[in-house]
């Protein structure tokens, strides 16, 4: 069965890769990925996850999930990274990005630019997307923390 990317009978955005060609596909991801967690460098810890994160989201190799494995693997790279080039070693991924439903129009519209456009307009849009959603985030923890820091010093 052919998938096809977008609103459901509105539109085709872009029709999902061929099932024989996934494999490859998947193998170079990874090939990418291992490469950077043995050979990284402190330049490497935002931006390689991220490309990764829309080069396995753009597959759409599944019918659901797409974003979120590709999310997720950005986060564990990132955290990877992070621990293994800076003198910070979270037991978690605590930087991490999460579009929330307000960016999710964006979010999809960014990942079939990356398949459909796939120029260095497309791929710095991404990225900087992306590196916004973690910015969002690390605010969103310094007022988790600073909050329960308050509630600790009231007690």
């Amino acid at each position: 069965n052919t998938i096809y990317i977008g609103v459901p009978e509105q539109r085709i955005d872009y029709i999902a890769i061929d099932y024989h060609n996934i494999e490859k596909a998947l193998n170079i991801i990874t090939d990418i990925y291992n490469g950077y967690i043995t050979n990284s460098s402190i330049n490497d810890l935002f931006i390689i996850p991220i490309i990764i994160h829309g080069l396995f989201g753009s597959l759409q190799m599944f019918h659901d999930g797409n974003a979120r494995i590709g999310r997720l693997m950005q986060n564990a790279l990132m955290w990877h990274l992070i621990n293994q080039n800076t003198e910070y070693q979270f037991i978690s991924p605590s930087i991490y990005s999460n579009p929330s439903n307000e960016y999710r129009g964006e979010y999809r519209k960014l990942i079939v630019d990356l398949v459909v456009k796939n120029d260095n307009e497309a791929w710095n849009n991404w990225i900087n997307f992306n590196l916004k959603r973690i910015e969002d985030q690390v605010f969103e923890n310094n007022i988790l923390i600073e909050n329960m820091m308050r509630k600790i010093n009231r007690k």
